[in-house]
């Protein structure tokens, strides 16, 4: 059985009727392959969506876990270790346990682990909160809730 691909008349009553009528949804979920953003984002309620940049963004470990979970495998990503920048960047904050200092700030460029760094520095100072500061509204919507 083949599926035809929704017209945007029947996705606009789908969505209408979803984020609109609807009020029991408690989070949608939405993944298309155009390379525009939803237009009236706005109109939905709590929802994520997953575009065009994101699916041309996965590495092949990426998409073997997406086909393994589809084919009901379980699943789960590699373990990740650090990079030599990283290591560095977490070996310099020794002076949280030696000085017994509570703050600090983890300043590296774009692109080089700064999230994964963090969880690293985090979990060797057995850190009970941490917060992340971040400059635009961008890069918010690209931190887990």
């Amino acid at each position: 059985m083949s599926l035809a691909p929704f017209t945007r008349e029947e996705l606009g009553t789908f969505t209408s009727l979803a984020f609109n009528t609807c009020d029991n949804i408690a989070w949608a979920f939405v993944a298309h392959t155009a390379s525009k953003p939803v237009r009236k984002r706005h109109l939905m309620r709590k929802t994520t969506e997953i575009g065009l940049e994101h699916w041309q963004s996965l590495d092949q470990e990426d998409w073997s876990l997406i086909v393994g979970k589809l084919k009901g495998k379980s699943t789960a990503p590699m373990a990740r270790t650090p990079s030599p920048h990283q290591s560095a960047a977490a070996a310099a904050t020794t002076h949280f346990v030696r000085d017994g200092a509570a703050r600090g700030r983890l300043i590296m460029p774009c692109d080089t682990g700064k999230s994964l760094t963090a969880y690293w520095i985090a979990g060797a100072l057995k850190a009970k909160s941490i917060l992340v500061a971040v400059p635009n509204l961008a890069l918010v919507r690209q931190s887990p809730a």
